[in-house]
């Protein structure tokens, strides 16, 4: 189980990062905008604090590279990242100048916001950065579906890239500096800059309006035009469901095709194609190679044989092009196994405050809902590589409300005869046995092993 939740949180880890990388939804979105190479018109930055001159324009940075970092108060991730970009403009000095830019809020309103984050975010605050408010002409000329989108002009006062956040490094900007151009995934955005919603519309457009796919799957390769993520959604008007996936890893499209399977095993030559680079500046060629999109559209009467027809696509497109196979195969786990003994001996906390303890002696719940308890043992016991399962039959998770005191007199779950006498205290037990278990298996295929 260790494993499964390794690459669940894994997961849930990259879409945190692919959310921050492909950004926070915005509102008010403007068509078109500038293109990489175009001429900056030379624009007066409006409302701008913490610079030497209260209305500056794009031609007092001659000479510089000038890099626009949009954000707004709704984006953690912006506001986080204020202290990495004060340190990129202190490196660089006069070369660079990093100008931070809220179109849509006013300085009154994100002071406010601020005052209010402090109270739950300790450290959070404001930029000594450039920093231009409510300005909304440099969301005309680059327009955003999400922040943070970062603009690189030149020292010639033209567009040089549009990357991705994470791309505005200190190895990057040198190179740029250098006269090089960084190899940078550019923030396309179809959503404003084209109005296509992929979310919204689909993968697989009809050619005429009276055409209505209503059975069909398609795999394409990353495309950065379309924010990352995954949802379903369901046309009563002609019956069908599309399931869609965009720039995803290709673990989480097995995750998601075998849900209900809450172990899964990696048995393959080539990890790194799952694995996201430590190195920020490896991961956009990363990102080209190994994120996909897919999508398919079924009748609505076959919803309930949309897993099993995803199961089929994930094995004919990967096997041909990586070689690789999920299964679901029976593999014999040592099982740990929580079953209820005796009622009456578990008494509800007279306690008001929730407390969960853990030492190298003791784990102790006060006050807690007895259906969490068992999570305690299966985040320590449950491990897929070891071949190590916990079970709970104990019949707990059927009464939600229940609240408790438990003491269990060791550190170690895996302790059996300590946790024994502990659980025997109040009706409950623990086994051990070797069961046969459901693993979803990723595994080279027979023509990767030859």
């Amino acid at each position: 189980m260790k494993d499964m939740k390794s690459s669940i949180k894994k997961a849930l880890l990259s879409a945190v990062f692919f959310l921050c990388l492909y950004g926070t939804y915005a509102q008010n979105i403007v068509p078109l905008g500038l293109k990489i190479g175009d001429q900056v018109p030379d624009s007066t930055f409006n409302n701008i604090v913490n610079y030497k001159l209260s209305s500056p324009k794009i031609s007092d940075f001659k000479g510089k590279l000038i890099i626009l970092d949009f954000w707004s108060t709704g984006c953690s991730s912006c506001l986080a990242a204020f202290p990495k970009m004060e340190t990129l403009q202190r490196k660089f000095g006069d070369k660079i100048q990093i100008i931070l830019l809220n179109s849509s809020e006013r300085k009154d309103q994100i002071l406010g916001r601020i005052q209010k984050y402090k109270k739950f975010i300790p450290g959070v605050g404001l930029s000594t950065l450039p920093t231009v408010y409510g300005d909304s002409k440099w969301q005309f000329f680059f327009p955003h579906s999400g922040v943070p989108y970062h603009v690189w002009i030149n020292s010639k006062g033209k567009v040089l890239s549009m990357p991705l956040a994470y791309n505005t490094s200190e190895e990057n900007i040198q190179k740029a500096l250098d006269g090089e151009k960084p190899l940078m995934v550019e923030n396309l955005d179809f959503k404003a800059r084209q109005g296509y919603d992929a979310w919204k519309e689909g993968l697989i457009k009809p050619a005429h309006p009276s055409l209505k796919p209503i059975f069909y799957s398609s795999f394409f390769s990353f495309n950065n035009g379309m924010h990352g993520g995954r949802g379903e959604v369901i046309d009563t008007l002609n019956q069908t469901i599309r399931r869609f996936s965009f720039n995803r890893p290709i673990l989480e499209f097995y995750e998601l095709a075998f849900a209900g399977t809450n172990r899964m095993l990696v048995e393959v030559k080539n990890k790194s194609q799952f694995e996201l680079p430590l190195d920020r500046n490896k991961v956009d060629s990363w990102s080209i190679q190994n994120l996909f999109s897919y999508e398919i559209c079924v009748p609505l009467k076959d919803e309930r044989n949309i897993n099993q027809f995803m199961q089929t696509d994930l094995n004919r497109f990967f096997g041909n092009l990586r070689d690789i196979e999920g299964n679901i195969e029976k593999r014999p786990f040592n099982c740990y196994i929580l079953i209820k003994t005796k009622d009456g001996l578990l008494k509800g906390s007279t306690s008001k405050e929730e407390k969960y303890i853990k030492s190298e002696t003791l784990h102790k719940w006060v006050n807690y809902n007895m259906y969490r308890i068992p999570y305690a043992f299966m985040d320590e016991i449950d491990d897929v590589k070891t071949l190590t399962a916990f079970i709970d039959e104990s019949g707990v998770n059927k009464d939600l409300n229940l609240k408790v005191d438990l003491e269990i007199n060791t550190g170690d779950l895996k302790d059996l005869s300590k946790v024994r006498e502990s659980l025997r205290k109040y009706g409950f037990d623990l086994l051990q046995e070797t069961r046969l278990l459901d693993v979803l298996i990723i595994k080279d295929t027979k023509k990767n092993n030859n």
